[in-house]
C-alpha cells in the first residue's frame, strides 16, 4: 500500500561531488540557461510525476523541450503554467493510461520545420524515507550491474509494487491523435531485487536528442506525456510542475566515471554557476528598473536564491521591507532609490535601503478596526520633517495611494484622514521628501 503521509523523503542516491572541477568535464557553463526573462522562466519548468509506496517513491521528471534544425529553434512551454507549482494533481486510481493526468501533462501547440531534432531533459530516480532499512546490494535493471544501479537501489525486494511507464508523444493538435512516440521509459516492480527495474529508450541517459519525422512538419502539434501504471496498489500517480533557476541539464547526467550518479558539475562548479546566475539576475533587474523605474513584485516573487546573503541583497536592493509576519518580511511593491548610510549599523543593510531617520516617527491609528471612512492618526516625532508623504499600502505590499504631502512637527501631532477603503489590512507609511521610510502603522478596515 502507498503511504501519502510520507512527503519529505531523502534521496537514497549517493552523490559524490568532486572538489576538482576537471574531474567533471560535462559541466557546460556556456550552454546553461538561466530563468531571467519570461521565456527562459517558462522554459525551465518541468513535469514531475511520482508514485508513492510505503518505503520508496518513484520519480520521473521531464522538461527543457527544444526543437531545432539548421535554421530555426522553438521551445514549446508547458501549457498550464498558471497552476501553482506547489500543488500536486492526483492521478487516476484505475490501472492503465492515466486519463486524469494526460491533459495536464502537455505543452502549448507549435509547428516545427523539416529536418528538426528535439532535445529534452528526462530523469528517473527513486527516493526512500530516512528510516528505511537496506537489505543489501544487488544488480538488476536493463543495465544490470552498471553504474546507474547505485542510483536505483531501493534497499529491498518487493518495495516497488507497480509497473510505471512514461511515454513522450508527439500529438496532432486538431484531433489529439498520437503521431509519434519520441521517448518511452519506465520502472517496473522489483520482485526479487534491491534494484528498481528501469528500462526503455536509453534509460541510462538523462539528456536526450531524437530526430522528428519530416512528414509531420508544418502541422499544429504538441508534446504530451502519457503516464501508465499497472499493479496491485489502489492509488494513482501524482503530478506537479517544478521550476529551476538554472537548467537542470547543465547539472545532471549519468557518468561512466562516477558510479554514484548524477552531477556533471563539481561543488566548485555549482557555486560558480550560482554566482553567475545571481550576477546575471542583478544585471537583468537593473536593466528593467532603468527602463521602467520599478521592478515587478510578481516577477520578484518567482525568484529563488539559494544563498541567504544574496537573497537579502536582492530584496533589499529593489524593495522596501516594512514588517514581518509568519512568512517573513512584507515588502512594498514600489522600488525606491538606494540611500546609503554607512554609519548606521542597525538600519544600513548593505547600504541599500534604510536611512538614519527610520523609526523616528511613531504612529498609531484609532479607532481600530475602522468601521467608517474616518481615522485619526497620532504621530510622535523625534524631530521636525519637511515635505513628508503619508502613503497607504495593501497587505500584499501594493501601493494604494498617497494621502498627504505635509510637514511633521517635532513632538506629538494628530491628523484626521478620510479613507475610502475596502475591508482589509493596510499600512499607513510616513516617508521623508527623499522617500526614506520614517515610520508606519497598521490599520484594519471593517465595514
Amino acid at each position: 500500500m502507498k503511504n501519502y503521509k510520507i512527503k519529505i523523503l531523502f534521496h537514497l542516491i549517493l552523490i559524490i561531488l568532486y572538489s576538482n572541477s576537471a574531474l567533471q568535464a560535462g559541466c557546460d557553463f556556456n550552454n546553461a540557461f538561466f530563468a531571467l526573462s519570461d521565456n527562459n522562466w517558462k522554459f525551465l519548468h518541468y513535469f514531475k510525476f511520482t508514485n508513492n509506496f510505503d518505503t520508496v517513491t518513484v520519480n520521473y521528471e521531464i522538461g527543457e523541450f527544444k526543437i531545432s534544425n539548421i535554421n530555426n529553434t522553438i521551445t514549446p512551454f508547458i501549457k498550464d503554467l498558471n497552476i501553482n507549482s506547489n500543488f500536486w494533481i492526483m492521478g487516476d486510481s484505475l490501472q492503465g493510461e492515466d486519463l486524469i493526468l494526460l491533459p495536464k501533462s502537455r505543452t502549448e501547440t507549435f509547428n516545427y520545420f523539416s529536418g528538426s531534432q528535439i532535445s529534452f531533459f528526462r530523469m528517473m530516480s527513486v527516493m526512500v524515507p530516512c528510516w528505511a532499512t537496506f537489505e543489501g546490494e544487488g544488480a538488476g535493471g536493463s543495465g544490470g550491474g552498471s553504474y546507474q544501479d547505485a542510483v536505483f537501489n531501493v534497499g529491498g525486494a518487493n518495495r516497488i509494487m507497480d509497473d510505471n511507464e512514461w511515454v513522450l508523444q508527439l500529438v496532432r493538435a486538431s484531433n489529439n491523435q498520437v503521431l509519434f512516440s519520441i521517448d518511452s521509459v519506465g520502472i517496473n516492480q522489483n520482485h526479487n531485487s534491491v534494484i528498481a527495474q528501469y528500462y526503455g529508450t536509453q534509460p541510462d541517459h538523462i539528456n536526450r536528442s531524437v530526430n522528428l519525422p519530416d512528414n509531420f512538419a508544418s502541422i499544429p502539434v504538441y508534446l504530451r506525456i502519457s503516464t501508465r501504471r499497472t499493479g496491485d496498489t489502489p492509488y494513482g500517480m501524482e503530478l506537479k510542475y517544478t521550476q529551476s533557476n538554472i537548467s537542470k541539464s547543465t547539472f545532471f547526467e549519468y557518468s561512466d566515471s562516477n558510479q554514484y550518479y548524477l552531477y556533471k558539475c563539481s561543488q566548485l562548479d555549482i557555486k560558480q554557476l550560482d554566482s553567475i546566475y545571481f550576477n546575471k539576475l542583478i544585471t537583468f533587474c537593473d536593466s528593467v528598473f532603468n527602463v521602467n523605474g520599478t521592478l515587478s513584485f510578481n516577477y520578484a516573487r518567482r525568484i529563488d536564491i539559494s544563498d541567504s546573503a544574496n537573497s537579502r541583497i536582492f530584496w533589499y536592493k529593489y524593495f522596501q521591507p516594512i514588517d514581518t509576519n509568519s512568512n517573513g518580511l512584507v515588502f512594498f511593491k514600489e522600488t525606491i532609490p538606494e540611500v546609503p548610510h554607512a554609519n548606521d549599523v542597525k538600519h544600513n543593510f548593505n547600504g541599500l535601503i534604510f536611512g538614519n531617520d527610520y523609526g523616528l516617527i511613531k504612529m498609531t491609528a484609532s479607532p481600530l478596526p475602522i468601521t467608517d471612512s474616518r481615522v485619526e492618526l497620532k504621530l510622535i516625532s523625534k524631530k521636525y520633517f519637511e515635505n513628508c508623504y503619508l502613503d497607504i499600502y495593501g497587505q500584499n505590499g501594493e501601493k494604494i495611494t498617497s494621502l498627504k504631502f505635509m510637514n511633521i512637527d517635532e513632538g506629538e501631532s494628530k491628523i484626521t484622514l478620510d479613507l475610502n477603503l475596502y475591508p482589509g489590512f493596510y499600512f499607513i507609511v510616513a516617508r521623508s521628501q527623499d522617500k526614506n521610510l520614517l515610520g508606519y502603522t497598521k490599520i484594519i478596515v471593517s465595514k
